[in-house]
């Protein structure tokens, strides 16, 4: 519930937590993972934008680009999320998701800096998976992206944005054709009007 709350104030379906979920729930079993984790990961995966809530409307459904200030407020989002979710235990997994999904393989992510291995393996898997899902779907400030040029986005950023082994773990669902039935959600999405 309150992974839609934030969603709903963003301007996207709880369609785009369901997807982030399953989209978890299947890259972390093709990574390997027990059922148990990968269902682990898939739950924390749905707040991890729970501090957008936080984020003002006039910023957070601009349809332009923003300005540097503006992004640096919408950059704030992760400690946000960090602090709704640290006054209950049990949303630690959730928690690390909310705090460190924009950390970047190189480093040069956000709100620490965090580099490669140390941003933690669930944060890596929603990073991929939030930025394709964002990728191929209608949002306020940008039409959807054809599959194929978020997936050629993904295999660019291999290295860069994201784990390397986890694009390659993504990109080999998406061949096999596991990840179709979320695009067709996706693309069959409406816009919300605003």
């Amino acid at each position: 519930m309150l992974a839609e709350v934030a969603e709903f104030k963003d301007g996207t379906t709880g369609s785009h937590v369901r997807r982030i979920e399953e989209y978890t729930r299947r890259l972390a079993l093709e990574l390997g993972l027990d059922a148990e984790t990968a269902t682990a990961y898939a739950h924390a995966s749905c707040l991890h934008d729970v501090g957008k809530v936080g984020i003002p409307d006039d910023i957070l459904k601009k349809a332009g680009a923003l300005t540097s200030e503006e992004f640096d407020v919408i950059k704030s989002h992760p400690r946000i999320g960090d602090t709704i979710l640290r006054r209950n235990p049990s949303w630690t997994l959730a928690r690390s998701v909310a705090l460190t999904h924009h950390e970047r393989w190189s480093g040069t992510g956000y709100p620490d800096g965090l580099k490669g291995e140390d941003i933690p393996l669930e944060s890596r898997i929603v990073a991929v998976v939030d930025v394709f899902d964002a990728l191929v779907s209608v949002r306020p400030y940008k039409e959807a992206w054809h599959p194929e040029k978020a997936v050629e986005h993904l295999k660019r950023e291999s290295g860069l944005h994201f784990d390397p082994h986890i694009v390659a773990a993504f990109l080999r669902l998406y061949d096999r054709g596991e990840l179709a039935d979320m695009v067709a959600s996706a693309k069959a999405e409406k816009p919300d009007p605003g």
